[in-house]
């Protein structure tokens, strides 16, 4: 089994505000400018694939987001 060194090592590097991005512990939507913009499209009834395609943030961070974050 790879250390977790050497699978870091051997993935693709991250450009330094990706890792900022993703090393935070928030929520890639809540960190995301537009967060309003995701919520109120999907409030409106868009797809989590239209969603994520148009924002850039998976459609699985989004679906999280929606059931952990919004009241």
């Amino acid at each position: 089994m790879a250390s977790a060194v050497e699978v870091e090592q051997t993935s693709p590097r991250r450009t330094t505000a990706a890792r900022r991005l993703y090393s935070s512990g928030k929520c890639a939507v809540c960190r995301h400018p537009e967060r309003w913009r995701v919520e109120l499209l999907k409030a409106g009834g868009a797809s989590l694939d239209a969603l994520a395609s148009k924002f850039g943030v998976s459609r699985d961070s989004i679906d999280r987001h929606w059931h952990r974050h919004v009241t």
